[in-house]
Protein backbone atom coordinates (compact mmCIF):
# COMPACT_ATOMS: atom_id res chain seq x y z
CA UNK A 1 0.00 0.00 0.00
CA UNK A 2 0.89 3.67 -0.19
CA UNK A 3 2.97 4.98 2.68
CA UNK A 4 5.03 8.01 3.64
CA UNK A 5 7.93 8.27 6.05
CA UNK A 6 8.43 11.73 7.50
CA UNK A 7 10.97 13.00 9.96
CA UNK A 8 13.30 15.77 10.90
CA UNK A 9 16.75 15.97 12.44
CA UNK A 10 18.59 18.81 14.12
CA UNK A 11 22.30 18.78 14.99
CA UNK A 12 24.48 21.32 16.74
CA UNK A 13 28.25 21.18 16.28
CA UNK A 14 30.03 23.34 18.80
CA UNK A 15 33.49 24.83 18.06
CA UNK A 16 34.66 23.49 21.43
CA UNK A 17 34.32 19.93 20.13
CA UNK A 18 30.98 18.67 21.44
CA UNK A 19 27.84 18.00 19.43
CA UNK A 20 24.14 17.45 20.09
CA UNK A 21 21.65 15.74 17.76
CA UNK A 22 17.87 15.23 17.98
CA UNK A 23 15.59 13.31 15.64
CA UNK A 24 11.84 12.69 15.30
CA UNK A 25 10.01 10.59 12.72
CA UNK A 26 6.93 8.53 11.89
CA UNK A 27 5.49 6.29 9.15
CA UNK A 28 2.01 6.90 7.68
CA UNK A 29 -0.04 4.40 5.60
CA UNK A 30 -3.27 4.63 3.64
CA UNK A 31 -4.55 1.40 5.28
CA UNK A 32 -3.64 -1.00 8.07
CA UNK A 33 -2.76 -4.34 6.45
CA UNK A 34 -2.26 -6.03 9.85
CA UNK A 35 1.27 -7.18 9.03
CA UNK A 36 2.94 -5.69 12.12
CA UNK A 37 2.59 -6.52 15.80
CA UNK A 38 2.30 -4.05 18.68
CA UNK A 39 5.90 -4.45 19.87
CA UNK A 40 7.23 -3.39 16.46
CA UNK A 41 5.74 0.09 16.90
CA UNK A 42 4.63 -0.09 13.24
CA UNK A 43 1.07 -1.38 13.59
CA UNK A 44 -1.93 0.73 12.59
CA UNK A 45 -2.26 3.37 9.89
CA UNK A 46 0.58 5.30 11.48
CA UNK A 47 3.57 4.08 13.47
CA UNK A 48 4.68 5.16 16.90
CA UNK A 49 6.91 8.22 17.02
CA UNK A 50 10.63 7.48 16.80
CA UNK A 51 12.47 9.90 19.08
CA UNK A 52 16.25 9.88 19.22
CA UNK A 53 19.03 11.95 20.72
CA UNK A 54 22.80 11.87 20.80
CA UNK A 55 25.46 13.83 22.66
CA UNK A 56 29.18 13.65 21.94
CA UNK A 57 31.10 15.48 24.62
CA UNK A 58 34.52 14.94 23.05
CA UNK A 59 36.30 12.38 20.91
CA UNK A 60 36.11 9.86 23.77
CA UNK A 61 32.62 10.01 25.30
CA UNK A 62 29.25 9.70 23.57
CA UNK A 63 25.70 9.20 24.85
CA UNK A 64 22.67 8.21 22.80
CA UNK A 65 19.04 7.28 23.39
CA UNK A 66 16.08 6.34 21.21
CA UNK A 67 12.52 5.24 21.86
CA UNK A 68 9.25 4.38 20.11
CA UNK A 69 6.48 6.43 21.72
CA UNK A 70 2.73 6.20 21.03
CA UNK A 71 0.26 9.07 20.86
CA UNK A 72 -0.76 8.25 24.46
CA UNK A 73 2.94 8.59 25.47
CA UNK A 74 3.25 4.83 26.04
CA UNK A 75 6.70 3.45 25.24
CA UNK A 76 7.03 0.34 23.05
CA UNK A 77 10.82 0.12 22.86
CA UNK A 78 13.64 2.15 24.34
CA UNK A 79 17.42 1.99 24.34
CA UNK A 80 20.14 4.08 25.91
CA UNK A 81 23.85 3.73 25.23
CA UNK A 82 27.04 5.22 26.63
CA UNK A 83 30.44 4.74 24.97
CA UNK A 84 33.94 5.64 26.03
CA UNK A 85 37.02 5.01 23.94
CA UNK A 86 40.67 6.00 23.87
CA UNK A 87 43.81 4.51 22.38
CA UNK A 88 43.92 1.61 24.87
CA UNK A 89 40.30 0.93 25.84
CA UNK A 90 36.70 0.92 24.65
CA UNK A 91 33.69 0.57 26.96
CA UNK A 92 30.04 0.37 25.89
CA UNK A 93 27.09 0.22 28.28
CA UNK A 94 23.58 -0.32 26.88
CA UNK A 95 20.14 -0.58 28.45
CA UNK A 96 17.23 -2.00 26.40
CA UNK A 97 13.52 -2.08 27.23
CA UNK A 98 10.89 -3.84 25.07
CA UNK A 99 7.23 -4.56 25.83
CA UNK A 100 5.99 -8.21 25.81
CA UNK A 101 4.79 -9.65 22.51
CA UNK A 102 3.05 -13.04 22.36
CA UNK A 103 3.31 -13.28 18.55
CA UNK A 104 7.11 -13.33 18.98
CA UNK A 105 6.86 -15.99 21.72
CA UNK A 106 7.96 -13.34 24.23
CA UNK A 107 5.36 -13.10 27.02
CA UNK A 108 7.62 -11.18 29.41
CA UNK A 109 8.99 -7.66 29.43
CA UNK A 110 12.59 -7.32 28.24
CA UNK A 111 14.73 -5.17 30.50
CA UNK A 112 18.40 -5.83 29.81
CA UNK A 113 21.67 -4.06 30.54
CA UNK A 114 24.89 -4.99 28.77
CA UNK A 115 28.49 -4.00 29.37
CA UNK A 116 31.10 -4.58 26.67
CA UNK A 117 34.77 -3.76 26.95
CA UNK A 118 37.89 -4.14 24.83
CA UNK A 119 41.33 -3.44 26.27
CA UNK A 120 44.87 -3.26 24.93
CA UNK A 121 47.05 -5.20 27.38
CA UNK A 122 50.34 -4.75 25.56
CA UNK A 123 51.65 -4.77 22.00
CA UNK A 124 49.84 -7.50 20.01
CA UNK A 125 47.61 -8.51 22.95
CA UNK A 126 43.95 -7.53 23.43
CA UNK A 127 41.31 -8.60 25.95
CA UNK A 128 37.54 -8.23 25.81
CA UNK A 129 34.58 -8.92 28.03
CA UNK A 130 30.79 -8.83 27.72
CA UNK A 131 28.17 -9.10 30.47
CA UNK A 132 24.39 -9.30 30.02
CA UNK A 133 22.24 -8.44 33.05
CA UNK A 134 18.50 -9.22 33.11
CA UNK A 135 16.87 -6.53 35.27
CA UNK A 136 13.53 -8.38 35.24
CA UNK A 137 15.06 -11.56 36.68
CA UNK A 138 17.62 -9.55 38.70
CA UNK A 139 20.59 -11.68 37.63
CA UNK A 140 23.43 -11.94 35.13
CA UNK A 141 22.30 -14.23 32.31
CA UNK A 142 25.42 -14.28 30.14
CA UNK A 143 29.09 -13.42 30.46
CA UNK A 144 31.98 -13.86 28.06
CA UNK A 145 35.71 -13.20 28.15
CA UNK A 146 38.26 -13.23 25.37
CA UNK A 147 41.96 -12.90 24.73
CA UNK A 148 43.39 -12.05 21.30
CA UNK A 149 46.88 -12.09 19.89
CA UNK A 150 47.26 -10.11 16.66
CA UNK A 151 50.22 -9.12 14.52
CA UNK A 152 50.73 -8.20 10.86
CA UNK A 153 49.97 -11.73 9.62
CA UNK A 154 47.71 -13.60 12.01
CA UNK A 155 45.00 -13.19 14.63
CA UNK A 156 44.38 -15.82 17.31
CA UNK A 157 41.23 -15.51 19.45
CA UNK A 158 40.54 -17.45 22.64
CA UNK A 159 37.09 -17.09 24.21
CA UNK A 160 35.13 -18.36 27.20
CA UNK A 161 31.40 -17.74 27.56
CA UNK A 162 28.82 -18.83 30.12
CA UNK A 163 25.04 -18.68 29.80
CA UNK A 164 23.48 -18.77 33.26
CA UNK A 165 19.75 -18.79 32.55
CA UNK A 166 17.93 -22.10 32.96
CA UNK A 167 14.41 -23.32 32.24
CA UNK A 168 12.70 -26.52 31.17
CA UNK A 169 14.00 -26.05 27.62
CA UNK A 170 17.28 -24.15 28.15
CA UNK A 171 20.03 -25.25 30.52
CA UNK A 172 23.15 -23.33 31.59
CA UNK A 173 26.00 -23.79 29.14
CA UNK A 174 29.70 -23.01 28.99
CA UNK A 175 31.47 -22.59 25.65
CA UNK A 176 35.19 -22.42 24.93
CA UNK A 177 36.29 -21.24 21.51
CA UNK A 178 39.44 -20.64 19.50
CA UNK A 179 39.78 -19.10 16.06
CA UNK A 180 42.80 -18.41 13.87
CA UNK A 181 42.60 -15.84 11.07
CA UNK A 182 45.22 -15.20 8.40
CA UNK A 183 45.12 -11.45 7.87
CA UNK A 184 45.02 -9.95 4.41
CA UNK A 185 43.33 -12.96 2.76
CA UNK A 186 39.82 -11.56 2.47
CA UNK A 187 39.20 -11.64 6.21
CA UNK A 188 38.35 -7.94 6.29
CA UNK A 189 40.55 -7.59 9.36
CA UNK A 190 43.87 -5.76 9.53
CA UNK A 191 46.77 -6.18 11.87
CA UNK A 192 48.91 -3.38 13.31
CA UNK A 193 50.53 -2.88 9.89
CA UNK A 194 49.23 -3.14 6.35
CA UNK A 195 51.80 -5.71 5.17
CA UNK A 196 52.72 -9.10 6.55
CA UNK A 197 56.49 -9.32 7.04
CA UNK A 198 56.57 -12.71 8.72
CA UNK A 199 55.84 -13.89 12.26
Amino acid sequence: GARATVGMKWTRYDPKGWSLGLGLGRVYRDADQGQFNTASGLDGVHSDWLLSGQVKLDSKLSLSARALIGDDLSVTKAETRASWKDENMRLDATYSWVVPELSENRPDLISHATLDGKFTLMRHWLADTSILYDATANKITKASYGLEYINECISVDLSLSRRFNSSTSVTPTTDIGMSVTLLGFGSGKRGPKRACNGL
